[in-house]
């Protein structure tokens, strides 16, 4: 976990530069840590999860917090069905801090984690698209033996399936922005609709609102 929110910290303070529109990059960028009251919280938020600190997250996490989309709501609901009545147990720490991880972005008085759940590009198509890890190869075949057409960091990604394949537990079929396609293990994309997290600042105080993933 400590090493986890080390990269944490290095990655909210990565800036990139605009990408090719066909590359389809969305690098976690933070527009969010200018706010220095917010810098603050998120600090502190970073810290509670390291700790595992369940009590002091209490106070971080808004009352009404929404976290699923099958009409619960709240925060006492929020602390059960994350199972932080035992906090070692729980694995809110390390899902939220992955979260956090992938930069931040504005919208209004909402900072948004990841930044690119607010900067998704768009595809002519409608289906399922993934943004791939750093280190997450594009291979030919769904095998690590076979040729790599190209090394991928926080490229966007869709979906390029074809017909019955027995290899999609562990790999899945992609189309880059520049309609190449191959294979990327499956534990190197994280999917469009996975967690994000929205804060608010309520009578002067940055609270969570919102821990929700699908749409």
């Amino acid at each position: 976990m400590p090493m986890m929110l080390a990269v944490a910290a290095a990655l909210l303070s990565f800036q990139a530069a605009p990408a090719a529109s066909t590359a389809r990059i969305v690098a976690p960028i933070d527009q969010c840590g200018q706010d220095e009251g917010f810098a603050r919280f998120r600090s502190e938020l970073l810290d509670v999860l390291m700790r595992r600190d369940a009590t002091r997250l209490r106070a971080l996490v808004a009352p009404d917090i929404e976290y699923s989309f099958g009409g619960d709501a709240g925060r006492d609901s929020f602390f059960r069905d994350w199972k932080l009545n035992d906090p070692a147990s729980s694995a809110l720490w390390t899902t939220l801090a992955e979260t956090l991880m992938l930069g931040c972005a504005r919208q209004g008085g909402e900072m948004i984690a990841p930044y690119a759940f607010l900067n998704w590009p768009e595809f002519d198509s409608v289906g399922t698209s993934y943004l791939a890890r750093p280190g997450a190869e594009l291979h030919r075949r769904p095998s690590d033996e076979s040729e790599v057409i190209d090394s991928l960091a926080w490229h966007v990604v869709e979906d390029a399936p074809v017909g019955s394949d027995a290899s999609e537990n562990v790999w899945r079929r992609v189309r880059l922005g520049d309609g190449r396609i191959g294979y990327v293990r499956n534990d190197q994309l994280r999917i469009d609709i996975d967690y994000r997290a929205v804060f608010q600042q309520r009578s002067g105080r940055w609270l969570m609102t919102t821990f929700i993933a699908g749409d």
